[in-house]
């Protein structure tokens, strides 16, 4: 094969390549019900001071996102928390985003296709780094199960948290709920 086929032949995997990671997942539009359940070890306490700070943050949030904010960290134990999600038609056609908009953090798509989508982001503040993974797998359009796991490298030692989602359609129509994206 000459070197300039070659070339070209390397070209258009590329160019393939490219178009299989631009795929979005494949899911319908509208009220999302999700499911998840969270667990860790190793992650260090919270200082009471920080504690005041974040209690101080949270009475000054609205009720809608405080409520989110407080299922989570009942989550944070194992119990399962449900929550609500409005999902966009125009969010559906963009990749999956998630984390590394700090500056400080990388930002790695790992697969994406109308099935599965794997982003890897990595993350140094202040000496502490972490590396996470969200996978999501849509099994049909109205069904997906996904997982978050993070390593983190704090002063204070290692942590790590593992959580589980499954994500089921409800309507297309998203009633009293925000979409995530106008918010």
């Amino acid at each position: 094969m000459s070197t300039k086929r070659a070339v070209q032949a390397l070209t258009l995997s590329c160019l393939l390549t490219s178009t299989a990671l631009a795929e979005n997942l494949r899911l319908k539009p509208g009220l999302w019900q999700i499911t998840s359940t969270r667990e860790g070890s190793g992650a260090p306490a919270i200082p009471a001071e920080k504690q005041a700070q974040m209690k101080q943050a949270m009475e000054k949030m609205p009720p809608e996102q405080r409520a989110r904010m407080e299922a989570a960290m009942r989550g944070a134990g194992g119990a399962p928390t449900v929550t609500q999600s409005c999902v966009l038609a125009d969010d559906l056609k963009k990749p999956m985003t998630f984390g590394g908009d700090q500056p400080s953090c990388k930002r790695t798509m790992l697969t994406s296709t109308g099935s599965t989508q794997e982003v890897q982001v990595d993350c140094e503040t202040n000496g502490r780094t972490s590396t996470s993974v969200f996978k999501i797998t849509a099994a049909d359009m109205e069904h997906w199960n996904a997982t978050l796991d993070i390593n983190m490298n704090l002063p204070q030692g290692g942590s790590v948290m593992k959580t589980r989602m499954a994500g089921k359609w409800m309507s297309s129509d998203c009633g009293s709920v925000k979409p995530a994206s106008q918010k």
